[in-house]
């Protein structure tokens, strides 16, 4: 009898191995979504080693009104800003904000996400009700707008920008969320849970879950681009990171005037947020033909 469970027990690994390096398969086999992923792992890695590579203080903050206005060069390969700040630190400092505000606030709103529907999904009837037509007010209010009303309320800084674009990102993973176990909440394995006698938050962590985990992955990947748009969108207004802390908005806002003549003081930010969002929506893209059954072949 020991021998039989630990037969079925060691297949059941397998099993799970071979369907996730499947998944990766498919993922790397898909050419889009490697450039994403080599696009994005160089962008993350020239945030996360960006003290390596120019100092904060003298490069990105620090002001050098003799060499303001410089056209990229040796010694200042992106350029200078209107006041002699290096282009290139802020480049890469100011990537280090807007990734890590984009990805701490998916993941908050995720998880959050990830409670309310599943308490909605699985439990049905009053608890459904009651949780989703919170989210629907949440929904009725552009997220944007409502992002910009918060940070308005709160005053600009980055806690405060974290919380709002959280908030506004709850509503739409709940809903994801919500969907994914409704197709799976019936199955007979959930019934068998629960005629065993499991408890329902087991149930959810175990079995309901890790099966509508999918969607939620590729939402949550897009999710992250549209947060780096909305961070950058929110300081370009000026209700976002506040000068002289460089962030890729905020780099817009200020090189917008000088544009005309000086077109590497928008271009270069510009370019930064247009790599970010393609690379992240190229992953997505290939998240969703991997985790999707009906593209194995």
């Amino acid at each position: 009898m020991k021998k039989t469970v630990e037969i079925t027990k060691s297949k059941t690994r397998v099993k799970k191995r071979s369907q996730a390096a499947s998944i990766l398969r498919r993922f790397f086999r898909n050419k889009p979504a490697v450039l994403g992923v080599a696009l994005f792992a160089a962008m993350l890695l020239l945030a996360i080693c960006a003290p390596l590579v120019a100092d904060y203080e003298a490069d990105a903050i620090t002001m050098h009104m003799d060499q303001r206005l410089m056209p990229p060069c040796a010694e200042h390969i992106f350029g200078t800003d209107a006041n002699g700040r290096d282009m290139f630190a802020r480049i890469i400092y100011g990537g280090r904000i807007s990734l890590f505000v984009g990805v701490a606030s998916v993941s908050i709103s995720l998880v959050a996400g990830l409670i309310i529907g599943s308490c909605a999904g699985y439990f049905g009837g009053a608890v459904d009700n009651v949780l989703m037509r919170i989210m629907d007010v949440f929904l009725a209010i552009p997220s944007l707008l409502m992002s910009i009303t918060i940070v308005a309320v709160l005053g600009p800084n980055m806690i405060n920008l974290l919380l709002a674009m959280s908030l506004s990102s709850i509503p739409r993973f709940s809903r994801i969320v919500r969907s994914s176990i409704l197709s799976i909440r019936g199955q007979d394995y959930i019934e068998a849970a629960r005629a065993c006698g499991t408890k329902h938050a087991r149930i959810i962590m175990r079995h309901v879950l890790p099966n509508a985990i999918g969607p939620i992955i590729v939402q949550a990947s897009l999710n992250v681009a549209t947060a780096v748009i909305t961070v950058s969108s929110l300081s370009f207004i000026g209700l976002g990171i506040s000068p002289p802390t460089p962030e890729w908005g905020s780099m817009l806002a200020e090189g917008r005037e000088q544009m005309r003549y000086y077109p590497h003081l928008v271009l270069l930010p510009g370019l930064a947020i247009i790599c970010t969002v393609m690379a992240l929506n190229l992953i997505g893209d290939g998240l969703r033909d991997a985790l999707d059954p009906k593209m194995k072949n």
